[in-house]
């Protein structure tokens, strides 16, 4: 499910998120604080991930963990990432899904045979998953 034109949700449930990042040209991130570590790992292409203080550069089969103390991260080239994290399933998958027009039945299949979604979609804001 589309988050937005370039990033991608594929699964989520309360241990795993993983979205596919097509990056193609320059993209920013800006994280929040309470935000878990990400990992991610080029499946196409070339991407540079910048930070304030450093750069790397992701090719094919190459993955890179992303600290959670990292706020502001341009992301530059052309290509695709798996980005994986350990999400808080209302504010990193809820929210944003409902927010595009996604329904709540929709939004659950993303857990797959797991019902952490749906049980978060029961909970509504006060979900701790």
């Amino acid at each position: 499910m589309a988050l937005d034109a370039w990033r991608t949700i594929l699964t989520a449930c309360r241990y795993f998120l993983l979205e596919r990042w097509e990056v193609d040209g320059e993209r920013h991130l800006v994280r929040r604080p309470a935000e878990s570590p990400h990992l991610l790992s080029c499946i196409a292409g070339s991407v540079t991930i910048a930070t304030t203080d450093a750069a790397l550069e992701l090719t094919v089969e190459r993955t890179a963990p992303l600290s959670a103390s990292l706020r502001k991260i341009r992301l530059g080239g052309r290509g695709t990432l798996l980005a994986a994290t350990v999400p808080d399933l209302w504010r990193d998958v809820v929210v944003p899904l409902r927010a595009t027009g996604y329904p709540d039945e929709a939004i659950a299949r993303l857990g797959g045979d797991t019902s952490d979604l749906a049980q978060t979609l029961s909970r509504g804001a006060d979900s701790e998953c």
